[in-house]
C-alpha cells in the first residue's frame, strides 16, 4: 500500500480483481500536480500480475492532434487491428492516417472491440497517465469504451489533473485528497530518513500533503538547513536549485505573468507566515496594490482565503524564490522587514534572509537579542545566524560560544564542537575561553570522556570564580557531576578548594547552590551541611521562577538524585521534562528523562521507570549521546535482572559496561555490574553474585558502590561469607546516617538483620519494616519481607513466616519480578509444607500492571493516546515520527485485547502525573 492511499489502493484492487473474473470497469483518479497519481498507476500495474498491460501518458504538445494519444496507446497491439470487423478496422486506420476523418461512433466501437479481443487472450489492464492532455478524439473514443466494460475482463484507469481540463462525467471518479501528517511523514522518511524532527515538521507543513512537494522541498535543503538551521519565516533559501517537469510547468506559468505579479509572488514566497495583511503592507511599500493581488488570483498563481494568502500549488513558492535574483529577494525581504515593525523576530529574520544587503549589523544585533532571551532551537538558530552576520571577532566569538551551548541542548553535538572551536580561535578573552571550555566539556561528557570533561569544567570554573560567581558555580556543579561519574576523588577535592574561594551570597537565588555544592565534593570540603536539607533546598532552587535559568534544571537533579520529598521532586521533574519536550531540548531531554526515571526507579515503580529509560535510550542513541546511552542500557539491564530476563539483561549490560570500562565512567560501570550480580542473586547463584560484587568493590570507591552494598551483603550471607559483609554493613549505616531517608534506614536495618543473631536479627528486621511503611518502595520492602520470612521459617515460626513470605510473593508478582516471586513461593511452600505452585494472594490495594504486556515505548505511546493526544502530538513529545507512533499502537492494541483508542478510556489508563 502507498502511504496515505489505502482507500484508493483497495479501489484499484477491487477493479483489477473484477477484471480477472470478467466483470471489468473503469476508474478516473483526479489530483493536483504531485498528488501521487502516477504512483497509483504503478501500484495498479503491480497489482495485476499475469494480466496484459497497455500504458501510455498524454502530452501537452499532442493535445490538439486528433487521435495522437490513441495511436500511442494502441501501437503495441501490432496487427490486432486487422482482426476487427472491416468497418471498425477501417475507422482506426483512418484515424491513424493523416487527413483521415472516421466516424466517431465507429471509432469508439473499434477501440472497445480491440480491447475486448486482446482481453480474450489475457485479462487486460489499461493505464492512462496525464489524461488532461488527451486530444478530444482519443478521449471520446476511450470514454465510449470505458462505459461498456462491465462484462469484459478489462480494467481501465485514467489519472487526470483536478483543474477541470478533463470534462468527463458518468464514470467512477476518485479525488485524491492531500496526505495527512502521518502519511506525509512516512513519505518524507522514505526520502530523507535522518532529517531532524523540526525540519521534517516544517517541510510537511509547507508541502500541504503533496507527495511531489515533500520530495522536492526536501531535496532543495541546504546542508545548514538539513542540520536544523532554518529561517523561521522562509524555508526557501535558494542555495540549492532543483528541477523537475512540475517545476518547469509552474515556471512557465510564472513567466507568463507581469513583473508586478512576480514581485507580489516573491513577497509571498519570502514570508512563511501566509499573513495577508503583512504581505499587502509590504506590497504597498513597493507600489503594489490589492488589484494586483486580484490579478494574481485570476492568473492561478495565488490563493486568498480569509486572512491568509498562499500559492495555488505547494511547489510554486519554491519556483518563485529560485527564479528570483538575489537583488529581487533582497528587495522582498527588506519590504517585509519594514512591514513587520513591532515584531522583532520577524524583522530580524527577514533582514537576515539574504547575504547581500545593508543593515546586516542590525540583523545580527536583533538575532543575538532574540537568542539571549530564548532557549532551545530558537536560541540556537538565532545565535548561530547572529554570529555568521557578525564581523567583530570578540563579539562573534561570544555569540558562537553561546550558540554552541544551545546546540548541545538541542542535540547537535558535532555542530557544538565546531562552533566552540571557532570561538576559541577568534578570541582569547577569559570570559569567552571559559564559555568555550564549558561547551567543549559538555560535548566531551556526551561522548563519554567524563574525566577530561570534569577537568575542563573545573578549570573554567576556577577562571570565572573571581569574575562571575554564578557562572562559576554552574560550571563547578557540572564538574562535580562529571567527577562523580568518573569516581575521581582528586577532582572532587580540587572542586572543594575552588568552592571555598567563592564568597557566600545570602540574598541571591544561587545561595542555596553555593551552600549545597561542598557536600557533593565529599570529606575534602569544609563547612559541609546536612545532605537531606541541601537536597530540599536544591529542589526549591530548581523551581525558583524568573531569575533561575533553565540550565539550573540540568544541574540540580543531576547533583541531587534522591531528594527527600519524593512527591514534590517527581512533580518538579515532570514539569522540567515537559519544558524540555516543548523546547525540543533533546540533550537536556535525556537528562530530564534520567531524573524522572531515577525517581520512578527509586520509588519502585519499575514499569514506569522502564518506559522512561527506554525512551531515554532511544533519544540518546539518536543524538549520539554515547555516555548517556550506556547508562540507560545499564539501568534497563538492572530492571531486566529484576524481571529475570537473562538475555535482555546480559545484552544491555554487556554493551553498557564495555563502553563504561573503555571510557572510565565508573557510575555506569557500577550499574551494569550490579545488574549482572542481581541477576545471579535472584536466581540463587549467590557465590557468583558475591564474587562479581567483590570485584566491583575493588574497581570503584565505596561512595560509588554503596547503593549495591545491600545486595553484596545478602550474597555474602547466602554463600556462607557473612564475616566479610561486616565492613559493607558499616558502609550502608554511614550512608543511611548521611542520607536521612526512610528507605536508606530500612536498607541499613535489613543489612544489620542479615548478619545479626537471635533476637537482634528480629529487632532489625522489624525496624526495617517500620521504615518501609513510610518509604513507599514495594520492591525493597518485599526483599525485606523475603529475608525476614526466611529467618522466621528457620526459627520454626511458620505462621509468621507465611505472612511475610506471602506479602513478598504478591509484591514480586505485581512488579513482574519473576525469579524473586519464585523464591518467595518456594519459601512459602516450605513454611506451609506444600508444593510451590499456588498463585500469591495480593494484598488489598495492590493492583496488577494493566500495561505489563507492552514494551516500554508501546506503553508510553498508549498512555499518551489515552490522554487524547493525536499521533502527531505524541510523535512531537517522544521525538518519533507519526508513522512510528501508529505502528506502536497497531502492535499494542491486540496485546491489550482492544481495537481502538475509544476503549483506552474504559481501562483508566493515563500518562498524566498523579
Amino acid at each position: 500500500m502507498l502511504h496515505g492511499r489505502s482507500v484508493e489502493c483497495v479501489t484499484i484492487d477491487q477493479l483489477v480483481a473484477g477484471a480477472r473474473e470478467g466483470a471489468g470497469g473503469s476508474l478516473i483518479i483526479r489530483g493536483e500536480i504531485g498528488a501521487g497519481k502516477t504512483a497509483l498507476l504503478d501500484y495498479a500495474a503491480q497489482a495485476a500480475p499475469g494480466m496484459r498491460t497497455l500504458r501510455a501518458a498524454g502530452h501537452v504538445l499532442e493535445a490538439r492532434q486528433s487521435f495522437a494519444f490513441l495511436h500511442l496507446l494502441l501501437r503495441p497491439t501490432g496487427g490486432a487491428i486487422d482482426g476487427l470487423p472491416p468497418a471498425q478496422a477501417a475507422a482506426l486506420h483512418a484515424a491513424f492516417e493523416t487527413g483521415g476523418q472516421p466516424d466517431h461512433f465507429v471509432t469508439g466501437l473499434a477501440v472497445l472491440s480491440l480491447l475486448s479481443a486482446l482481453a480474450a487472450e489475457q485479462p487486460l489492464v489499461c493505464l492512462i497517465d496525464d489524461a488532461q492532455w488527451l486530444d478530444a478524439e482519443s478521449r471520446d473514443a476511450l470514454v465510449f469504451a470505458a462505459r461498456r466494460l462491465s462484462t469484459e475482463p478489462i480494467a481501465l484507469i485514467m489519472v487526470v489533473r483536478d483543474d477541470g481540463a478533463f470534462p468527463v462525467t458518468g464514470l467512477p471518479d476518485v479525488p485524491l485528497k492531500p496526505l495527512d501528517s502521518s502519511a506525509a511523514d512516512a513519505v518524507l522518511h522514505d526520502v530523507e530518513p535522518r532529517l531532524p524532527v523540526r525540519v521534517r515538521a516544517r517541510i510537511i507543513a509547507e508541502a500541504e500533503g503533496n507527495v511531489l512537494a515533500l520530495r522536492r522541498l526536501a531535496a532543495a535543503l541546504s546542508p545548514r538547513q538539513r542540520r536544523g538551521l532554518l529561517n523561521p519565516y522562509v524555508l526557501h533559501d535558494g542555495a540549492l536549485r532543483t528541477a523537475c517537469p512540475a517545476h518547469e510547468e509552474l515556471r512557465a506559468l510564472l513567466d507568463q505573468q507581469s513583473a508586478v505579479t512576480r514581485s507580489l509572488a516573491l513577497l509571498v514566497a519570502a514570508d512563511g507566515t501566509h499573513d495577508l495583511d503583512l504581505v499587502l503592507t509590504a506590497a504597498r511599500g513597493l507600489g503594489i496594490g490589492p488589484l494586483d493581488l486580484a490579478h494574481a488570483e485570476r492568473a492561478g498563481v495565488l490563493r486568498v482565503a480569509g486572512a491568509t494568502v498562499t500559492f495555488t500549488h505547494p511547489l510554486m513558492g519554491q519556483v518563485v524564490y529560485q527564479s528570483a535574483t538575489t537583488a529581487g529577494r533582497q528587495v522582498a525581504h527588506t519590504a517585509l522587514a519594514r512591514a513587520a515593525e513591532g515584531d522583532e523576530a520577524a524583522r530580524a529574520w527577514q533582514l537576515a534572509a539574504t547575504p547581500m544587503r545593508e543593515g546586516s549589523g542590525t540583523a545580527a544585533e536583533l538575532l543575538a537579542f532574540l537568542g539571549a532571551k530564548s532557549h532551545g532551537w530558537e536560541a540556537f538558530i538565532s545565535l548561530e545566524r547572529a554570529a555568521v552576520l557578525t564581523t567583530e571577532p570578540d563579539v562573534k566569538a561570544v555569540r558562537l560560544a553561546a550558540a554552541a551551548r544551545e546546540a548541545i541542548g538541542v542535540g547537535l553535538l558535532e555542530e557544538a564542537a565546531e562552533l566552540s572551536a571557532e570561538a576559541g580561535r577568534l578570541s582569547g578573552d577569559p570570559v569567552v575561553q571559559s564559555g568555550v571550555k564549558r561547551g567543549r566539556a559538555a560535548v566531551l561528557f556526551e561522548r563519554g570522556a567524563v574525566q577530561p570533561a570534569a577537568r575542563m569544567l573545573l578549570e573554567a570554573g576556577r577562571d570565572r570564580a573571581g569574575q562571575d560567581e554564578y557562572q562559576a558555580l554552574i560550571m563547578l556543579a557540572e564538574a562535580v557531576r562529571c567527577a562523580h561519574h568518573a569516581d575521581d576523588p582528586v577532582l572532587l577535592a580540587e572542586a572543594a578548594t575552588v568552592l571555598r574561594r567563592i564568597r557566600r551570597s545570602a540574598n541571591e537565588p544561587e545561595a542555596e547552590l553555593r551552600a549545597a555544592l561542598p557536600e557533593l565534593t565529599g570529606p575534602a570540603a569544609e563547612d559541609s551541611v546536612d545532605a537531606a536539607d541541601l537536597r530540599s533546598e536544591a529542589v526549591l532552587l530548581g523551581r525558583t521562577p524568573g531569575a533561575v535559568e533553565l540550565e539550573r534544571r540540568l544541574v540540580v537533579p543531576a547533583a541531587y538524585p534522591s531528594p527527600a520529598d519524593g512527591r514534590e521532586s517527581r512533580q518538579h521533574a515532570i514539569e522540567w521534562l515537559a519544558e524540555c519536550r516543548a523546547g525540543s531540548l533533546t540533550v537536556r531531554l535525556t537528562h530530564a528523562l534520567q531524573y524522572v526515571g531515577h525517581l520512578e526507579f527509586s520509588a519502585g515503580r519499575y514499569g514506569e521507570a522502564r518506559a522512561v529509560f527506554e525512551e531515554a535510550l532511544d533519544v540518546a542513541s539518536e543524538h549520539r549521546q554515547l555516555a548517556s546511552a550506556a547508562h540507560f542500557r545499564c539501568r534497563l539491564a538492572w530492571l531486566a535482572a529484576i524481571e529475570g530476563d537473562r538475555d535482555r539483561c546480559l545484552s544491555a549490560a554487556e554493551k553498557g559496561v564495555a563502553y563504561a570500562t573503555a571510557k572510565g565512567i565508573v557510575s555506569t560501570l557500577v550499574m551494569g555490574e550490579w545488574a549482572r550480580a542481581l541477576l545471579d542473586l535472584g536466581n540463587a547463584r549467590n557465590a557468583e553474585a558475591f564474587d562479581r560484587l567483590e570485584d566491583l568493590g575493588r574497581r570503584a570507591s565505596p561512595a560509588a558502590v554503596v547503593r549495591c552494598a545491600p545486595d553484596h551483603i545478602e550474597a555474602a550471607v547466602r554463600c556462607g561469607r557473612a564475616a566479610s559483609a561486616e565492613s559493607r554493613v558499616a558502609l550502608v549505616e554511614d550512608w543511611a546516617a548521611r542520607e536521612r531517608s526512610r528507605l536508606a534506614r530500612a536498607l541499613a536495618s535489613r543489612c544489620q538483620g542479615l548478619i545479626a543473631d537471635g533476637g537482634d536479627a528480629e529487632k532489625h528486621f522489624e525496624e526495617a519494616l517500620s521504615h518501609h511503611e513510610a518509604a513507599e518502595q514495594p520492591y525493597e520492602r518485599a526483599r525485606t519481607e523475603l529475608v525476614y520470612g526466611e529467618w522466621l521459617r528457620r526459627e520454626r515460626r511458620r505462621a509468621e513466616a507465611g505472612r511475610q513470605l506471602s506479602a513478598a510473593a504478591a509484591a514480586f508478582a505485581d512488579l513482574g519480578a519473576r525469579p524473586w516471586a519464585a523464591r518467595a513461593e518456594a519459601e512459602l511452600a516450605a513454611a506451609a509444607g506444600t508444593s510451590p505452585d499456588r498463585k500469591p494472594d495480593r494484598e488489598p490495594g495492590r493492583k496488577p500492571d494493566r500495561l505489563g504486556c507492552l514494551t516500554p515505548m508501546e506503553r508510553r505511546v498508549v498512555e499518551l493516546a489515552a490522554d487524547g493526544l493525536s499521533n502527531t502530538e505524541i510523535a512531537e513529545q517522544l521525538f518519533l515520527s507519526p508513522r512510528t507512533v501508529g505502528n506502536h499502537l497497531y502492535r499494542a492494541f491486540p496485546k491489550m485485547g482492544i481495537t481502538s483508542r475509544v476503549e483506552l478510556k474504559s481501562l483508566g489508563i493515563s500518562g498524566r502525573p498523579e
